[in-house]
């Protein structure tokens, strides 16, 4: 089972229970799909200027130089990073999706399942509860994203929430993906 997820922080928490999940790799797919210009040749690269571009806001004494080495990096570790998941795919491993209810984690199922579209590989979904009930406060707490939970075993807990993606489901979802590519350019 391959695990992917749209967040870092989330794909950490994942990784402390991999062995309880019986997953055989966590993919951080952090691409921020839900705004900016998505009508590009190689996705990879825009979102990965994007991402070394909002480094550059928060630390604004950064050289050019430093800017075009951490871009290279962003880029090479995910290119690395989706080669692995796609020799993974090849081995006829299923993809489990952690879906958050907010536009990015929604984006990046479309997207996904774009990806995915000529792959014969089960893909499954867990969606996010919505909620986290502590014993320690003894309250519910609301969360619309997996990375807001902090209990690890708790969130291992909705593995068996599992629902499988139909065909004609990844077909609509892949669909919604050319749409919006083609809305956004």
């Amino acid at each position: 089972m391959i695990d992917v997820c749209f967040s870092d922080c989330f794909a950490g928490l994942l990784k402390v229970v991999q062995k309880n999940i019986k997953s055989d790799g966590i993919f951080p797919l952090w691409l921020t799909l839900n705004y900016g210009y998505l009508d590009c040749e190689d996705l990879i690269s825009q979102q990965t200027r994007r991402e070394v571009e909002t480094l550059k806001y928060f630390y604004k004494n950064i050289t050019d130089d430093e800017m075009k080495e951490e871009y290279d990096e962003v880029k090479a570790n995910t290119k690395v990073m989706l080669q692995e998941f796609e020799e993974l795919l090849n081995e006829g491993h299923k993809v489990r999706i952690w879906l958050s209810n907010n536009a990015n984690d929604r984006c990046g199922l479309f997207w996904i399942c774009n990806f995915l579209r000529s792959c014969t590989n089960e893909i499954s979904i867990v969606t996010c509860p919505g909620y986290e009930y502590s014993d320690l406060t003894n309250k519910t707490t609301e969360n619309r994203n997996w990375a807001a939970y902090s209990n690890p075993y708790f969130v291992a807990e909705f593995v068996d929430d599992t629902r499988v993606v139909l065909d004609d489901e990844k077909s609509a979802y892949s669909r919604r993906w050319e749409q919006i590519v083609e809305e956004n350019a």
